[in-house]
């Protein structure tokens, strides 16, 4: 979901049978390891990578996410997590 594309068509595949009024976005990734110890330490870029899954693909999800749910009839009645 870091590519904001493919979170905007998952919304938007989500509405297709009903109108969109809860959202949860908890995909993620993890990769082990240290900044500093005795092994090699992580790099930038695979932090970098982390960074743009788990947090860029929940604000793709969730921001594409509320602008849809914004124009729903039942406002005040939308949940975002």
């Amino acid at each position: 979901m870091s590519d904001p594309v493919t979170a905007a068509a998952a919304v938007d595949q989500a509405t297709v049978l009903a109108p969109l009024r809860a959202v949860v976005s908890c995909a993620g990734v993890a990769t082990p390891g240290k900044l500093v110890g005795r092994v090699e330490p992580l790099c930038c870029e695979t932090v970098m990578r982390v960074l743009a899954i788990n947090v860029g693909g929940t604000v793709n999800v969730m921001s594409h996410a509320a602008a849809v749910m914004r124009t729903n009839e039942a406002r005040g009645r939308t949940a975002v997590c």
